[in-house]
């Protein structure tokens, strides 16, 4: 008994982990898909464990339901069944147990699947996903041992799949999934399917424009066939916002997607066509990620700006250039440099001869994308940069 009890408050433990991460990710999922993140994820490290990438991807979600929530619901499922067998009575205890290893079991498979999928197809890991992996499997060997103390049979699979109670608790995984996906749609957008669809419309139709770009920041491959050029200003909250979520997109889909960036400062200090000084560190902050460019820093570098917008101030550049690893009096005499200015000038003028007003600005592969920010938007549109 006290054995049976160690591997029962065991398990316990792990589900409520386990539930605890699918809710993050489930709320990570919904924040990358509609560009409501504010920046990326601490478990983003790099290109081959990127949570972000991972979480926004076409194999993060089964029929528009995000994989972490059917998790989150299915965890509590087997946590029910746990309970089960430690409280009902000593006729029920071993069905409620025996129900709770099959669900670890097949949890066991599910997670095999997802972790091929990253692997062969994705190319990158998620964190937070793996560690949902590691918990499945102490959960299945915590139902295992239960199973072997109480001797039973996994022959019983299918009268114990009979009873009502158990159908109806089951039924919690797909109902709560489609409900809770239902709501968190509406919370977000009743609308939303009209604005993916009127925003790949009007992409389709607006004038193409070559920029003629060289020697810029970029991420993902020249051959890529869909390119995006992103027009961002370093003080504007929604740049902040859309970063992460472009990120992830290009990550997600590392053959077929190339960001571009370009700084566009909302600042009458470095930009003609601004009239007043709305954000006042845009432009040296737009000079400074040029020169960290130069030192092959650039990503690191936009995102600790960005990541420290609310509180950008030049006298904070010492910190900057530790924390991102750049050479501060290669720095600091680049900001300088009278090619630097051009640089950013140039930028401004390709904005300006788009007929930029706000930021960001995303164009696809030329052409200016509405609500570039929303993963279905830039799905659909990749699909269509495919098909020509």
């Amino acid at each position: 008994m006290q054995a049976k009890k160690i591997w029962s408050t065991a398990a316990f433990l792990f589900l409520i982990l386990a539930i605890g991460f699918c809710a993050y990710l489930t709320q990570h999922h919904y924040g990358l898909l509609y560009g409501m993140q504010a920046s990326k994820s601490f478990c983003s490290v790099n290109s081959h464990f990127d949570c972000d990438a991972v979480n926004i991807s076409t194999l993060s979600q089964i029929a528009g339901i995000p994989i972490a929530m059917i998790g989150f619901f299915g965890f509590i499922v087997q946590l029910l069944f746990l309970i089960g067998a430690r409280v009902l009575s000593e006729d029920e205890k071993p069905k409620a147990s025996r129900i709770f290893f099959y669900l670890a079991s097949l949890n066991i498979l599910f997670c095999l699947i997802l972790a091929a999928d990253s692997f062969l197809i994705l190319k990158t890991f998620c964190l937070f996903c793996v560690t949902l992996y590691v918990l499945s499997i102490l959960i299945f060997i915590c139902a295992y041992k239960l199973d072997r103390l109480n001797k039973f049979s996994a022959g019983q699979l299918m009268q114990d799949l009979k009873s009502w109670t158990t159908v109806l608790l089951l039924a919690i995984v797909p109902v709560g999934s489609l409900l809770g996906n239902s709501m968190m749609m509406d919370s977000i957008s009743k609308d939303m399917d009209a604005v993916i669809s009127s925003g790949v419309s009007e992409w389709s139709q607006n004038k193409k424009i070559d920029f003629f770009i060289k020697d810029a920041p970029q991420l993902g491959p020249d051959n890529a066939p869909l390119k995006l050029t992103v027009f961002s200003d370093f003080q504007c909250p929604a740049c902040k916002r859309s970063a992460p979520t472009i990120h992830a997109f290009a990550n997600a889909h590392k053959d077929k997607v190339q960001v571009i960036y370009q700084s566009y400062p909302l600042s009458s200090k470095c930009n003609p066509k601004v009239s007043t000084d709305m954000h006042t560190e845009s432009c040296f902050f737009s000079k400074l990620s040029i020169c960290a460019h130069k030192q092959g820093k650039f990503q690191n570098t936009h995102d600790w700006i960005f990541e420290h917008q609310e509180s950008l101030d030049q006298n904070k550049i010492d910190d900057l250039v530790k924390e991102v690893g750049l050479d501060g009096n290669a720095i600091q005499s680049c900001i300088k440099d009278p090619d630097t200015e051009k640089i950013l000038n140039e930028q401004i003028q390709r904005a300006n001869l788009a007929d930029i007003s706000s930021t960001p600005s995303i164009f696809a592969n030329g052409r200016l994308l509405p609500f570039a920010s929303l993963i279905p938007v830039l799905e659909k549109v990749l699909a269509k940069s495919q098909e020509n």
